[in-house]
């Protein structure tokens, strides 16, 4: 197929040769008997709507051909995603040695070979795609949001979901107080349930952690719900690109155009909100459960 510029699934700019990149495995959650049936289209604004990560963000750079290269923790990335089931119209993934045979086929299927699937029991099969990303975009989003303040500005969202995992998954019977309770209670509604919803997908990771195999997923699970929330915020969701796939185009001026409309837009809406807040700057950097 040749070379081409992979598209942000956060900011729509183009992938280059050689970028920082996080990629997210995701399934589709809509069945048809056999033939997998993608929503195209958000119902509810949820961004688990359409597609849902079976797997952690993968991290590695860009390889020019729609795939990944030098990804980060290779053998662990390698090993969980053959346990994942995850295969195609070509097989099933193999490790090789050292995990090099499984970064070109798992690369392959990044570029579209393959029509790649997870098995669904007796309802047919997941449709999978990648939703790719600039490193830099990703660990912006992931900050941003882990650093937003719940429950009467005494918790962050970061430290919420790191113990609703400590301690509601791996330690379901730790007794808590009340205020502990309370928190707690306050964080699920929103972020805290997807994990627990995410927990099922993840099942077999979270027990190699809790087996103290897998001491990353604590970090990685976190950063992937804290970027499922701030998807939210930006009104997007967990989709593959749909357009510019393929394509060696690298506009900027266009994206530049718009990002200084978004800033010019976003500083009238501040105008707007201050006059209606006697003077007080309204950004909603809190968290309101």
């Amino acid at each position: 197929m040749g070379s081409w510029n992979e598209t942000c699934g956060i900011t729509n700019l183009p992938i280059h040769i050689g970028d920082r990149i996080v990629v997210i495995p995701l399934a589709t959650l809509i069945y048809d008997g056999n033939i997998p049936q993608p929503r195209t289209t958000s119902i509810d604004g949820s961004p688990t709507e359409c597609y849902a990560p079976f797997y952690l963000p993968i991290k590695g750079e860009y390889d020019d051909y729609g795939g990944l290269e030098n990804i980060e923790d290779l053998e662990v990335v390698a090993r969980h995603m053959v346990r994942t089931g995850l295969q195609s119209e070509d097989g099933e993934l193999k490790l090789g040695d050292d995990g090099s045979l499984f970064e070109e086929q798992f690369s392959q299927l990044m570029a579209g070979a393959g029509r790649p699937y997870l098995p669904a029991m007796s309802r047919g099969k997941r449709l999978v795609d990648f939703m790719l990303m600039h490193e830099g975009a990703y660990d912006l989003l992931v900050r941003k949001a882990g650093k937003r303040l719940i429950y009467n500005q005494q918790y962050t969202l970061r430290r919420a979901l790191e113990e609703t995992l400590d301690g509601e998954l791996k330690d379901l019977h730790k007794t808590r107080t009340e205020d502990d309770m309370l928190y707690r209670e306050s964080a699920a509604q929103h972020a805290i349930s997807y994990a627990f919803h995410a927990y099922q997908c993840f099942g077999k990771f979270f027990t190699e952690y809790c087996e103290g195999q897998f001491p990353q997923f604590k970090n990685a699970f976190t950063e992937l719900m804290l970027l499922g929330y701030a998807l939210s915020l930006l009104r997007k969701g967990w989709l593959c690109q749909t357009s510019g796939r393929g394509s060696q185009q690298s506009e900027l001026q266009m994206h530049k155009d718009l990002a200084e409309f978004v800033l010019e837009h976003i500083a009238g809406k501040q105008i707007e909100w201050r006059k209606d807040n006697d003077g007080e700057l309204c950004l909603e950097e809190e968290v309101y459960f």
